[in-house]
């Protein structure tokens, strides 16, 4: 009895679901006729409306042109091709529809796909201009604090050395002496601009004129310390660029650097960009003594000669030592005394 319902109803469910799509190809097959004389109407009127234009002459501005028209059936072709695809993409076997159906009933779970992970290299290279390598090293606190108190810096007897002239002209404010002023520039100098032609500041002076040349500045550090001694030199003439008496005033500085083969132009550079500045006296805070201050020349200072001169390098080294070197002499050569005779008996 069980069995024989089991068969009714799956006659009545197959009956439903043939029946289900005997309406459903009917109502699609209606569909297609209707889109096929609607397309079929179209065609005509558009077939009617180019002989009306033909006959009647109507103005170009009221018709529709060839190219919309084209445009326009183009359209409704697509549509009409677009709406069959999917009105027979619709049709299906029953196994197909049931599956379907089973499909979108069915608590599947869903399997979720991960982003692919974080690459461990950057995506872009950074377009920040990379500055020049420095060669020597940027001075420490302790070696600035040591520069500006005029003592040796670490290993500054080891380095090599180089004097130069550095020549200013100045004229000084009212009531003010030159032995005043010469006290006060050696002071500033030790103070300031020592410690700026080291490194151990920087000012705008230096980075205006030193940094322009790709050569100085890899070389910026290349001075440790320096020794200033300013003097008046009355033989030379000043050009007065003030209201008080010039002078001519010149620095001797004995510069420590770092490389004894370093080239005399960086050198050059680097203390003429720590003089050359329009601001002279307003870095050394000694404006109240002067009119103004302004940088004639840097020469490279004489070496002063030595009292006993160095013997000169041979031109090639000693290949090795003689062979048979002296020795001391064996015997004393001091005079002998003569012993007393001895007499026979």
């Amino acid at each position: 009895m069980a069995a024989s319902n089991i068969r009714e109803i799956n006659i009545e469910e197959n009956n439903d679901r043939a029946s289900g799509m005997a309406r459903r190809a009917e109502r699609e097959q209606a569909e297609k006729h209707r889109a096929r004389d609607r397309v079929t109407a179209l065609r005509g009127q558009m077939q009617n409306g180019d002989d009306q234009v033909q006959n009647d002459n109507v103005e170009e501005s009221k018709t529709i042109p060839r190219k919309c028209k084209i445009a326009i059936l183009a359209v409704l072709m697509i549509a009409f091709v677009g709406g069959a695809v999917a009105i027979f993409g619709t049709i299906g076997s029953p196994s197909s529809s049931a599956a379907a159906a089973a499909a979108v009933t069915t608590d599947a779970p869903v399997s979720v796909i991960p982003t692919e992970a974080p690459t461990p290299l950057p995506s872009l290279t950074p377009t920040v201009a990379s500055t020049l390598e420095v060669i020597y090293p940027k001075p420490s606190p302790q070696a600035c604090a040591q520069v500006a108190a005029g003592q040796p810096v670490l290993g500054q007897r080891s380095l090599a050395t180089r004097s130069f002239n550095v020549e200013l002209d100045v004229s000084l404010a009212a009531e003010t002496d030159i032995d005043t002023m010469v006290d006060a520039l050696q002071i500033q100098t030790q103070d300031i601009l020592i410690p700026s032609l080291v490194g151990c500041n920087e000012r705008r002076g230096l980075r205006a004129i030193v940094l322009r040349q790709s050569t100085t500045q890899r070389r910026r550090y290349a001075i440790a310390n320096a020794e200033a001694t300013v003097v008046h030199d009355p033989s030379q003439t000043c050009v007065p660029t003030g209201s008080g008496p010039c002078y001519r005033v010149v620095t001797t500085l004995n510069v420590f650097i770092k490389n004894a083969t370093e080239s005399e132009q960086v050198l050059n550079n680097l203390i003429v960009g720590v003089y050359d500045v329009e601001a002279l006296s307003v870095d050394l805070g000694i404006g109240a003594l002067i009119d103004s201050i302004s940088f004639e020349d840097i020469l490279l200072a004489q070496q002063e000669p030595t009292n006993s001169p160095t013997r000169a390098p041979v031109s090639s080294p000693t290949v090795s030592p003689i062979s048979a070197p002296t020795l001391p002499p064996a015997v004393s050569t001091l005079p002998q005394t003569p012993g007393p005779a001895l007499t026979p008996t």
